[in-house]
């Protein structure tokens, strides 16, 4: 790996949660998060890939990774995910842990691109479809998982006023990785 870039807005978003998130519960997030993306990492380099670059910003963190097979590729995604349901096992000592474990794995399965639900949807339709139809439902599902849930959030949020920054904030993630058009592999990179 090359190298390793923390965009300044990460920094802000960070400082933000440390003066109004308890110290227990943001150390369990940064965590989950840590565990999560070193299963990532682990599965891209079991995979015989090489990783180029990671950034970390608010949304999370991307590697730039050579290009992969749809197999392995899946495989990548799902590492992740699986990694945060392993912290479940924490949970007797280290409940934080396990619950942000948890959540953090329940968001990234869902079939959003970037998501990892959605590059492993994306990696299975491709070894079964030809051409461009597995890119093309990807998009298709991403969109309208997101409407589904932009949908029960503005129910939540009018009907029961559970205007909660919590819930607000991946609802704007997930809507502008739904609108968000699916990179093609360029060249030998590949964005995990």
């Amino acid at each position: 790996m090359r190298r390793v870039e923390v965009s300044p807005s990460a920094c802000v978003l960070a400082a933000l949660l440390l003066l109004t998130l308890p110290l227990r519960w943001l150390l369990a997030a940064l965590f989950a998060a840590g565990i999560h993306e070193l299963c990532h990492v682990l599965a891209v380099r079991l995979c015989g890939g090489r990783i180029f670059r990671i950034r970390v910003g608010p949304s999370g963190a991307a590697m730039e990774t050579e290009g992969l097979s749809f197999p392995r590729e899946m495989l990548c995604a799902l590492a992740g995910p699986v990694g945060s349901f392993l912290l479940l096992s924490m949970g007797k000592w280290f409940p934080e842990a396990a619950l942000c474990g948890a959540a953090q794995g329940l968001y990234n399965l869902l079939p959003v691109y970037p998501l990892d639900g959605g590059r492993a949807l994306g990696c299975f339709l491709g070894m079964v479809l030809p051409g461009q139809a597995g890119e093309r439902i990807t998009g298709i599902t991403g969109r309208a998982v997101t409407a589904v849930l932009f949908g029960v959030l503005l129910y939540c949020f009018i009907r029961l006023g559970a205007w909660n920054m919590a819930v607000l904030l991946p609802a704007i993630g997930l809507i502008g990785a739904a609108l968000r058009k699916i990179a093609c592999k360029e060249g030998h990179l590949a964005v995990q």
